[in-house]
């Protein structure tokens, strides 16, 4: 961009820009920002000028960025993310500011601490709207750009850059549909040596990095479940304890949520003859960032969720 255009560059076109980037949907992006498709349609023709760049192309089910488009996308969101911040009056005010927050979490943290953060939220501060978004291979480069303001993870693998925020610990249980024949008396070696397991797949180790809350439910799920017993493997713990309530294999799963399937009354848990260490759950937050009012105050919030599991 040369230095005229940049002169006479509309701000408010970089909205757009980011949030199609985004929503990958020139009719969701409108939505969010309250445009008609219309009006994003000609921001985008105006952008494409100015840049000297397509920006999207058009696919089945919405737009896809090119190259360009990704490349600048991170810095630009990390920008107006900076200029919010350096616009926005000095004392948070949850009950009057109007602001979205973007949290990273698996399906283990969103069964457990979703529903009580949205309920918070939703009390607490009526303008702020959450959108929680799954691992991807790039969390921690999200975080660093300030497109995600925290992600949900297990302690270990922390970088200079980012504070881990003790949350609660966890513990595993095995989880067996009501009437198995574990679960009508203690158990021992040789009942657990004869019962098919449902392991926690190891492959998001590669997904959330070393510090995500699935990587570190696999590895404990893998250390106590034979490989020879597996009957199935799944990608994550929701998926285990749910298949564990409808067959004859067990499954090794965090103790809240097997406390929640159990709480119907189709399964029940039991203590592992070995327990495995706990697991510390916390938030992950880019250290600078909980110097901004906004940020602290979603951190603080986080911490205030968790106490009252």
């Amino acid at each position: 961009m040369n230095e005229l255009h940049f002169v006479n560059l509309d701000l408010n076109l970089l909205r757009v820009f980011d949030a199609l980037l985004e929503e990958r949907s020139v009719t969701r992006a409108g939505d969010r920002l309250g445009l008609t498709q219309s009006a994003v349609s000609h921001a985008l023709a105006r952008l494409r000028h100015v840049l000297g760049d397509p920006l999207f192309t058009r696919r089945t089910g919405g737009i896809e960025p090119t190259p360009r488009a990704l490349e600048i996308g991170p810095a630009l969101h990390a920008a107006i993310g900076q200029l919010q911040e350096a616009l926005s009056p000095p004392v948070f005010n949850p009950l009057t500011v109007e602001r979205r927050f973007v949290l990273a979490a698996g399906p283990y943290a969103c069964t457990i601490l979703a529903p009580s953060l949205v309920e918070r939220l939703r009390q607490a501060a009526p303008g702020v709207r959450l959108q929680i978004e799954a691992y991807g291979p790039d969390f921690r480069e999200n975080l660093e750009s300030g497109r995600l303001d925290a992600a949900i993870v297990g302690r270990g693998g922390e970088e200079r850059a980012f504070t881990f925020l003790p949350l609660f610990t966890e513990d595993m249980v095995w989880v067996a549909r009501r009437g198995h024949p574990l679960a009508e008396g203690p158990l021992t070696e040789a009942g657990l040596a004869s019962a098919r397991r449902i392991v926690i797949s190891a492959y998001r180790e590669t997904v959330e990095g070393a510090a995500g809350v699935g990587a570190a439910i696999s590895r404990r799920s893998s250390v106590q479940s034979d490989a020879d017993m597996a009957g199935v493997t799944v990608p994550d713990a929701f998926s285990a304890v749910v298949i564990a309530t409808r067959s004859d294999m067990i499954a090794l799963a965090p103790r809240r949520l097997a406390q929640i399937v159990c709480s119907n009354g189709t399964a029940v848990m039991f203590e592992p003859l070995k327990a495995a260490e706990p697991l510390e759950v916390g938030a992950l937050v880019r250290s600078d960032r909980l110097a901004q009012p906004a940020v602290a105050w979603f951190a603080k919030t986080l911490r205030a969720v968790a106490q009252g599991l």
